[in-house]
């Protein structure tokens, strides 16, 4: 027994081998400005399995034995082989995926894909005339707002289901013959290839080849470990452990787990995590178990974040199992940052609870249609944002141990129509909609600034607008000031300012002011649109690109140069647009009538499109209007006055224009990060203010346009949602917009801002709910956000009584104290 014990040993210590094992680094944790940690890593455990350490022979078994561990322990893990086991049946995935979306659009089961998009196109009135490629982008983003499992490939309709399928069968060695297998027909293949035990059931060598098809798709790395199971229970942790010799390959790891305490709150700013891409393992930067930011906070702050990883070299035995005598080469993980926030934790959540609340209370009242919105809120001395709120939002947990198919189909609604509710799309900075009535201060500020009105001149307003009678006003408020015009939110006066001005002034103002521009914002943002000559050239430029690929049917892509000088590949259709409106340019032409005008348009179309083979007259004409659509005219002017046509802005955007107008006409680059601090206190990031401009408008314009705004406010359409607030004491601005999107068939949008106090701003509110019918319904958030600020979270009514409350007793303690005194110099 001595001898054969020994000549074990003897084995197991020439087949001692070293080791590296990589500890990884926690994330760096993301605070709020007033200290609570939003987001943060704690330690958790993972299984770990290294192939290539697991004893020769018994890859399988060890396989099977780690799959029945964790589905006993009830422990979540990835199960990404497609195909399917129930009650006898064995099909793939692809086949109950199909069988669930036909059953949920009554298209009949054994429908090929071309039957399904002709049953699609029916039940949606594609018309006939329309191509399948651009039928089945209507269906997808018009119609279903949903991805279709249809597509086009070589001329015909497949399955996306059947595309999937063939991948998988290539990436597993399936031979030409046998892409056509069946799905038991395949897992007969792949045991057979795994020589899994023919004694196993079906059932068991699903589990076996569930890890044999992680370990196929870690490819040449089989020395690295795969993370089977992330955040696994200590039960598990300890069963493992006390089975660790039958095991091999088999290991728990510690690691940092990301953890967001407080749920969805701030989810849009923080962001969310995921797995690192094949390019990311390429570069050297990651492993491929690690996770890094993928939006918000979390992916624009990942250098900091992340940390880096510690390493040590470990001694092993034969089975990959670490001995007691470790290398003394050891480098310990080096946390991340920690990330500091200016947003205020009271006030954000605050702005989500109440922007949620009344979304759900209007849906039942006069906007059913209401299902999405944004709040934010900033300093307008610095910048900062102190909250910044979009609905609907996510838990962002739900990413931290790689999130199931389910739970991102529900989030990732991949639909452009920025009117449908998508949780993970930020519309506080994201979604750019026609400001409306909101846009109006600025008009004020730019017709004061240029003369074309003063604070006393009026406008007259009778309901219709003289100049061109289809652009009406909701009232006839007769002669008006600009400060009357802010609080009636007068659009006859607004007409004629922007009619004076010129659309040239109404740019010049607003691009100074933000408007149409990315603010600067530390996380994803949309530039949004303003109502320029050149806009609206480009705008139409895109349509026209769309036109001529889906319709005119030209293909392909292209190469451009741009003003810069740079090359870009773009489709062959835009290249073609651009060309077009960069040698037409009606605004140019001198003609006698608009007929004379459209006919020499169309010969320029007719000459450049030859050049490509479209002689359709059709298309030509087609083409042509869309180049005279792209003229500005004085009407576009007037339209934009009052913050509709193609003025589009997102909430950041007009938050930051409010706190520049009210603080003097100082734009800063709004922020969302104060500083960040390493694991050692050191302070590796601080803000710097960035002062962007300086808009030139008088003191004294501004301070007649806050009176007009105090007035909105006091008298006008902000004067329900603010009764009872402390109008003397601390005193409030604002103006409301509602915001036509476009179209009749679609709800208004419901804009509100406002500052406070009066006489020196501190607060900037924005909120949009989108078809949220009226302003009206938005102007209760902000009061909600501006008495969690002045009152902490009370009304200016309530904090009264509350402070009534607290003086009574002491009140009644100086009436005692004073009697004993009286007492006392009465005795005396």
């Amino acid at each position: 027994m001595q001898i054969i014990s020994g000549e074990q040993y003897a084995q197991m210590a020439e087949n001692k081998m070293v080791q590296k094992i990589t500890e990884t680094a926690p994330r760096g944790s993301i605070v709020t400005g007033d200290g609570y940690e939003i987001a943060k890593s704690k330690v958790g455990y993972s299984v770990e399995l290294i192939y290539s350490n697991i004893e020769d022979g018994q890859e399988n078994q060890v396989l099977l034995q780690l799959y029945n561990l964790l589905e006993k322990n009830e422990e979540e893990f990835e199960d990404k082989f497609p195909i399917l086991i129930e009650k006898g049946s064995i099909f793939f995935t692809y086949e109950k995926e199909e069988k669930e979306w036909k059953e949920k659009h009554e298209i009949p089961r054994n429908a090929t894909a071309e039957e399904a998009l002709i049953i699609l196109r029916d039940k949606y009135n594609v018309k006939d005339e329309i191509s399948n490629e651009v039928a089945l982008e209507a269906i997808e983003k018009v119609h279903m707002n949903a991805n279709l499992p249809l597509s086009i490939r070589d001329g015909d309709i497949i399955f996306g289901y059947e595309t999937k399928e063939l991948q998988w069968k290539k990436d597993f060695g399936f031979k030409k013959e046998e892409y056509d297998y069946s799905a038991e027909k395949s897992l007969q293949k792949l045991r057979k290839m795994y020589e899994i035990d023919e004694t196993l059931s079906n059932e068991d060598a699903r589990k076996i080849l569930v890890f044999r098809q992680m370990v196929k798709a870690q490819g040449f790395r089989s020395w690295e470990p795969i993370q089977v199971a992330r955040n696994i229970k200590l039960e598990t942790v300890f069963e493992i452990d006390s089975r660790v010799h039958e095991l091999s390959g088999v290991s728990v790891a510690s690691n940092p787990v990301r953890e967001y305490p407080f749920q969805n709150l701030a989810s849009h700013v923080l962001g969310y995590i995921g797995k690192v891409s094949e390019k990311d393992v390429e570069d050297g930067s990651y492993k491929m178990r690690d996770l890094k930011g993928i939006s918000g906070i979390e992916s624009s702050f990942e250098e900091y974040l992340k940390g880096e990883d510690g390493q040590r070299f470990a001694v092993t035995d034969y089975k990959g199992i670490a001995q007691n005598d470790p290398t003394q080469e050891v480098q310990d993980p080096i946390p991340g940052d920690d990330v500091y926030l200016t947003l205020d934790y009271d006030l954000q959540r605050v702005a989500e609870e109440s922007l949620e609340n009344q979304i759900k209370k209007i849906q039942k009242t006069n906007a059913p249609n209401a299902k999405s919105g944004a709040v934010v809120a900033l300093n307008v001395k610095t910048g900062a944002v102190l909250a910044l709120a979009s609905y609907p939002d996510y838990n962002p947990n739900l990413f931290t141990n790689g999130i199931s198919s389910e739970d991102w189909n529900k989030l990732n609604v991949l639909v452009n129509d920025p009117l449908y509710p998508k949780p993970l799309y930020n519309n506080a900075t994201l979604s750019a909609l026609q400001p409306g009535s909101v846009f109006k201060p600025l008009m004020a500020a730019a017709g004061l600034q240029e003369g074309v009105i003063t604070k006393h001149s009026t406008i007259y307003c009778g309901r219709v607008y003289g100049r061109f009678p289809q652009f009406t006003c909701l009232g006839a408020h007769g002669a008006e000031t600009v400060r009357e015009a802010l609080r009636d939110s007068c659009n006859i006066f607004f007409y004629e300012t922007g009619y004076r001005l010129g659309i040239d002034n109404i740019e010049k103002y607003a691009k100074e002011f933000g408007i149409g521009q990315k603010t600067g914002l530390e996380i994803s943002e949309s530039s949004g649109y303003l109502a320029t000559k050149t806009d609206k050239v480009q705008i139409r430029t895109y349509s026209t690109s769309d036109y001529i690929r889906k319709n005119v049917g030209i293909k392909g892509n292209a190469i451009i140069t741009n003003e810069d000088g740079t090359e870009q590949a773009v489709y062959k259709s835009y290249a073609i647009a651009r060309e077009l409106y960069t040698q037409i340019t009606p605004d140019k032409y001198e003609y006698d009538s608009i007929s004379q005008l459209y006919n020499r348009i169309f010969e320029e179309v007719t000459a450049i499109m030859a050049k490509y083979n479209v002689k359709d007259n059709v298309y030509l004409q087609n083409i042509t209007r869309q180049i005279m659509d792209s003229r500005w005219v004085t009407t576009d002017t007037i339209n934009a006055s009052i913050g509709q046509g193609g003025n589009s802005t997102t909430p950041i955007q007009m938050a930051n224009f409010l706190a520049t107008l009210v603080n003097g006409g100082i734009r800063r680059e709004p922020y969302l990060v104060d500083k960040i601090v390493d694991s050692n206190g050191k302070v590796t990031y601080e803000h710097k203010e960035k002062i962007l401009n300086k808009v030139n408008v008088d003191e004294g314009y501004i301070d007649e346009i806050k009176k007009g705004m105090k007035d909105v406010m006091l008298q006008g359409s902000g004067r329900s949602g603010f009764l009872g607030f402390d109008h003397n004491g601390i005193g409030v601005g604002g103006k409301t917009g509602t915001a036509q999107y476009g179209s009749e068939k679609i709800d208004n949008t419901g804009w509100f801002m406002a500052f406070a106090p009066y006489d020196d701003p501190e607060i900037a509110v924005v909120t949009m709910i989108i078809q949220g019918d009226t302003s009206i319904n938005s102007v209760p958030v902000a009061r909600d956000v501006i008495d969690a600020y002045f009152y902490n979270n009370y009304t200016f009514e309530e904090a009264q009584e509350m402070k009534k409350k607290e003086e009574e007793p002491k009140k009644e303690n100086d009436e005692e104290e004073k009697a004993e005194v009286d007492q006392q110099e009465k005795d005396e």
